[in-house]
């Protein structure tokens, strides 16, 4: 258990991957396709069907063009997210993740069923955005599997790597140990064979032959030795790449290869703060996949990068903009792996650490504060603030217990997973002294602890 899942009792998870099976045993349709029609079918009631059936003044009080222009989009980011859930056969299995997408299905079907006012477009509009918001949750949670079986695997490589390299040592000293004790037998008979006068040249040829052996033995284990050295170093660098802070990456798919015409798109469209740090290209039959690590250099950075490649309008998105430089139409457009890119961002964003000037500045008044309330704009990094005033008050009082209060589950741990990383302490050191308050807010607190989630250091908090 990754504690990020959605807060869905184990009952019900279960009833829902039932029922996900038996819908496509019958239609032959997973939930996710269902969700699919079910946001087609309110698509073409809202902004067709009103259209056909009201007069064209009654239309404008109704449900004007601005506002069925933002249906279209929210409805236009749904039908994405969507995309990326179906390409996740681990998400699409996770009992959770089905019983999220039922409970989306219902919404849009009942909103597809009901004459909708403005009041009922606003309301079927954020309960979307809810289930929307868990979905995205629930891809970042995926990640953290992901990266938890790579770690595995890289435990393996380099206990195999150890073992190894003992056996060929003990392998040659006794190699080498028999090797001595043979030839100091047949020294030691000739000397007994020789008469007196020879002994002292049989004995130096001993020392002689004895230190050939401890020279070869000493040249053995320091070729041991930097072969062993060399190894750690490129898995260092290997969990480096896996691990590094600083820095998303951008998977780009494309049917023609523009070259560098892309790179100087992508460069020129890219977020202040941001810069591509390397790329590279590969061919999967009649299709190129372009991958691009961007540095960023601080969080507002790497946001500002988020919002145009997954929050943006279709105007104003990454993906748009690079495909109106390169004048792209049809099956030449470029598109960007939303999941990919998510995925990436959250192992990122846990890794910054560092406050802007202001922040500092802030943070000292809210410590001086005994209650402060902090307002900024979405995106502003008022998350990130309240993570560093945690980690400062659990860092000065050993003694100091928290309470973080959300209405999202997978939020509350999500923050209590960035914290042990902002404390740089042990899991178990931060978890023991948090409390979290969720969604239904009557059940009260829950104490925060820590769970093995398979395989070797794979240990994540969890209510």
């Amino acid at each position: 258990m990754s504690g990020f899942e959605p807060l869905i009792p184990l009952a019900a998870c279960a009833g829902a991957k039932a029922a996900n099976k038996a819908v496509k045993e019958v239609t032959g349709k997973s939930i996710v396709s269902h969700c699919k029609s079910a946001a087609k079918g309110l698509r073409n009631i809202v902004l067709q069907k009103a259209v056909e059936k009201a007069s064209k003044k009654a239309e404008e009080v109704l449900f004007n063009q601005e506002a069925r222009a933002e249906f279209k989009r929210r409805l236009d980011s749904l039908e994405y997210l969507l995309d990326d859930v179906a390409s996740n056969s681990a998400m699409v299995a996770d009992p959770s993740v089905v019983a999220e997408l039922e409970a989306l299905c219902s919404v849009l079907k009942s909103a597809a069923s009901a004459r909708l006012d403005a009041d009922g477009r606003s309301d079927a509009l954020t309960a979307i955005d809810r289930h929307m918001n868990s979905l995205h949750l629930a891809l970042a949670a995926n990640t953290n599997k992901k990266i938890q079986n790579v770690e595995e695997k890289l435990d393996g490589v380099v206990d195999g790597v150890v073992e190894k390299v003992g056996q060929r040592l003990d392998g040659a000293l006794d190699t080498i140990g028999a090797n001595v004790d043979h030839k100091l037998e047949g020294a030691v008979k000739k000397i007994g064979a020789n008469v007196e006068q020879k002994v002292d040249g049989a004995v130096d040829r001993i020392e002689q032959k004895v230190g050939d052996v401890e020279a070869k033995i000493g040249s053995d284990v320091d070729m041991i030795s930097r072969r062993q050295e060399k190894q750690e170093q490129k898995l260092d660098e290997t969990r480096g790449l896996l691990t590094q802070g600083l820095s998303v990456m951008l998977s780009f798919i494309c049917r023609v290869d523009k070259g560098f015409e892309f790179i100087a798109a992508l460069e020129k469209e890219l977020p202040p703060g941001c810069e591509i740090a390397n790329m590279f290209a590969e061919a999967r039959g009649t299709r190129q996949v372009h991958r691009a690590r961007v540095a960023v250099d601080d969080k507002a950075s790497l946001d500002a990068l988020r919002d145009r490649v997954v929050l943006k309008t279709e105007d104003d998105s990454l993906e748009n903009a690079i495909n109106k430089a390169l004048q792209t139409t049809g099956g030449e457009r470029i598109s960007v792996n939303r999941g990919a890119f998510l995925e990436s961002y959250e192992q990122t964003v846990m890794r910054f650490t560092k406050l802007t000037e202001h922040q500092r500045e802030k943070l000292e008044t809210v410590r001086r504060e005994p209650v402060a309330v902090l307002l900024a704009h979405a995106g502003a990094g008022k998350t990130f603030f309240a993570i560093q005033r945690m980690a400062q008050v659990l860092s000065s009082d050993p003694r100091a217990m928290l309470l973080f209060v959300a209405r999202n589950t997978a939020l509350a741990f999500f923050v209590c997973k960035w914290l042990v990383y902002a404390s740089q302490e042990s899991v178990d050191r931060i978890v023991d002294r948090v409390h979290v308050l969720v969604a239904p807010f009557e059940n009260g607190p829950r104490r925060v602890r820590v769970e093995a989630a398979g395989g070797r250091g794979g240990r994540s908090p969890c209510a």
